[in-house]
């Protein structure tokens, strides 16, 4: 399947090559310039198409010619074409890149071509220009002087037209520069039939626009890849690679930025563009140490960044003509990185890593055609530029591969969520037994802590009816003893024993009867308001103690919480008379947030040290049992306090009273 993705691939980019070369003028052995005269005479050139008007033409240094006096024929040297004029010899000296000159050439065409309609097709030059056919300016770009003050720079590509009326075709073009650091006509000019030049620019700019829509849509996508996932920076090198080599298309070539924006400074498109080559290089050399981490060191593209950096910051604070003058130095730096990149890329082949033998293979191609456009921008060879295609090879085969990772790791994912939904589906069978299983066990716990509350709660009414029934009998023994004494002796005194005795059990029956009724109302469904004021309103009659009340409306409770509040205030009661002699008490019930509030303060002798016996002993384990807290406060003679909190949002509150 790889074999066969990666053949189509290939097929692809071979299929894309053959159209865009189509794209070029065919390259046909044409005449060329020779003395400063081209001889067209023998040729139609609606038939061969635009010929481009390379030989020998007539250059003159820092002067003017009258472009209507072709004869005029001033001081003047033959130059071969297209060619910057650095490095020309005149009079003996060496020229730079400032200054002005005259370019002339007389083009001499068939009969056949009389009358028609030409055009020609003027690219860039060093860096402002008017040009005249026959004594009649056809265009200009910038404005052309003799100073730098007087020179306006403009980077204009454009097609002029004209109807030559005769054989013989005078062209003369005004040429200077004083902004950058190269001077002259330095790309091929075309001569042809106006619908073919027409066509040959519109391919050209079309072909440019192509590229960079291109690069800028892939480099959009990728970098929305990045923001969506950060660890993969691959994604957003190259989203960055494509969005800034997108960015200086757009201002070489056909430079389809001043179509949009022509009123824009030269000197920063010329910023803009060199700033976009010097960051490009240290960007895709980390984009290709992300792909292999193990043959290119981070050594190499660090101290890249550092020297980028220092280039563009130099580019920033000078002019044109200055940091012009660094390209060269930049392109051996670029040519040396190249190397490095290829060397990293063949062990990368070596070492079987993924797609490493596609991405090696345009990586050379694209490399063929940088070193195809250094030499051409260099003039060392007369082609033309081809690295805007093998960018769009290099840059398709590099988004086809971060594409293909892609989509392994979403295959990957697909894969995992399968695995993880069969696992989820097994997971949540095995939770709802458990589920299940733990509400039973709650359900059972609950069960069980109900039935200890109930029996711990008999246990105590039992100790309790022991307690009554043991001493109340006890008491009524020895008075009937005393009684049986005193029978003969003294009547009066033992009907007295035997009244007292009749008393005591009858309070002895009466406890027993109320601790039995307390039993089973507690276990039966009450409200709580009356069974409590039943409560405090039975224990003032019987003891003649006053207690004070504030119950407010408390939310429903379970069984176990209706025995706790209930018992705790019997207790708490009972232990205030018994023990600490109390006569008024004081009684709140009331909800704090998601708590229960129980407060019973008395104005009884207190004592120094809180001890738990059997009954505040059994109070604290209900309470605790419930998740409840309770706490003792009392100080000698300052009578005690007993709180007591229960949570409200706990399992015990599902259960139903009873």
């Amino acid at each position: 399947m790889k074999k066969k993705i990666i053949f189509f691939l290939i097929s692809i980019l071979i299929i894309s090559a053959i159209l865009v070369f189509s794209s070029y003028e065919r390259p046909e052995r044409m005449p060329t310039a020779e003395g400063g005269q081209l001889d067209l005479t023998e040729i139609s050139i609606k038939e061969v198409g635009p010929i481009s008007l390379a030989g020998e033409w007539y250059f003159s240094w820092e002067q003017w010619l009258d472009p209507s006096g072709p004869n005029n024929t001033g001081e003047r040297v033959l130059i071969d074409m297209p060619s910057k004029w650095n490095g020309q010899i005149w009079n003996g000296e060496s020229l730079s890149g400032d200054g002005y000159a005259t370019y002339h050439i007389n083009i001499f065409i068939s009969e056949v071509d009389v009358g028609k309609m030409l055009g020609l097709y003027l690219p860039n030059a060093f860096t402002s220009y008017k040009v005249w056919v026959n004594g009649r300016q056809l265009g200009e770009a910038g404005s052309p002087g003799q100073s730098r003050e007087r020179t306006v720079p403009a980077y204009l590509p454009q097609v002029v037209y004209f109807e030559p009326q005769e054989q013989e075709i005078d062209l003369v073009f005004h040429v200077a520069n004083f902004h950058h650091s190269k001077g002259g006509l330095w790309r091929s000019i075309r001569l042809g039939e106006d619908k073919a030049i027409t066509s040959l620019r519109e391919k050209q700019l079309a072909f440019e626009m192509f590229l960079i829509g291109s690069l800028f849509v892939m480099g959009l996508y990728h970098l929305g890849l990045y923001i969506l996932r950060r660890k993969e920076k691959s994604t957003l090198y190259f989203g960055l690679f494509c969005l800034v080599i997108g960015l200086r298309a757009m201002m070489v070539g056909e430079v389809f930025f001043i179509q949009v924006f022509p009123q824009f400074p030269w000197e920063w498109i010329k910023k803009i563009e060199y700033i976009c080559f010097y960051i490009g290089v240290p960007l895709f050399v980390s984009f290709a140490r992300q792909l292999y981490p193990d043959e290119i060191h981070k050594l190499i593209s660090r101290p890249l960044w550092g020297i980028a950096s220092l280039f563009v910051a130099f580019i920033l604070v000078t002019p044109a003509r200055i940091f012009t003058m660094t390209l060269t130095v930049y392109q051996i730096i670029t040519v040396i990185v190249i190397v490095v990149v290829i060397v990293s890329g063949f062990k990368a082949m070596k070492n079987k890593r993924d797609m490493s033998a596609l991405n090696f293979g345009v990586g050379i191609f694209y490399v063929l055609t940088v070193i195809n456009d250094f030499l051409f921008y260099n003039q060392i060879i007369i082609t033309r530029e081809l690295s805007p295609f093998g960018l769009f090879i290099f840059l398709f085969a590099q988004s086809f591969h971060l594409s293909t990772q892609f989509s392994r790791a979403f295959s990957k994912v697909e894969e995992v969520t399968q695995q993880l939904q069969e696992l989820n589906q097994n997971l949540e069978k095995k939770v709802e037994e458990r589920t299940i299983g733990l509400e039973k066990s709650q359900k059972e716990t609950v069960e069980a802590l109900i039935e200890m509350s109930v029996l711990e709660e008999r246990n105590r009414i039992a100790h309790e009816i022991h307690d009554i029934t043991g001493h109340s009998l006890t008491t009524v023994i020895v008075q009937l003893e005393a009684g049986k004494r005193l029978s003969k002796s003294q009547p009066n005194e033992a009907f007295e024993k035997m009244k007292l005795s009749q008393e005591l059990l009858r309070k002895g029956l009466q406890r027993i009867r109320e601790s039995v009724r307390i039993l089973g109302e507690v276990q039966e469904t009450m409200n709580m308001e009356e069974a409590l004021t039943m409560l405090i309103e039975d224990t003032m009659k019987a003891t003649g103690v006053l207690i004070t009340t504030k119950i407010e409306e408390v939310p429903k409770l379970n069984h176990a919480q209706k025995k706790v509040i209930y018992y705790a205030l019997q207790e708490g009661l009972t232990n205030g008379i018994r023990h600490g002699n109390s006569t008024h008490f004081h009684f709140t019930l009331q909800t704090k947030g998601s708590y229960l509030q129980f407060k019973l303060v008395d104005n009884g002798t207190g004592m120094e040290k809180v001890e738990f016996g059997f009954g505040l002993s059994a109070m604290r384990n209900r309470i605790h049992m419930i998740n409840g807290d309770v706490s003792l406060n009392t100080e000698k003679g300052k009578g005690c306090q007993l709180v007591i909190t229960l949570p409200l949002d706990q399992e015990f509150s599902k259960i139903k009273d009873g």
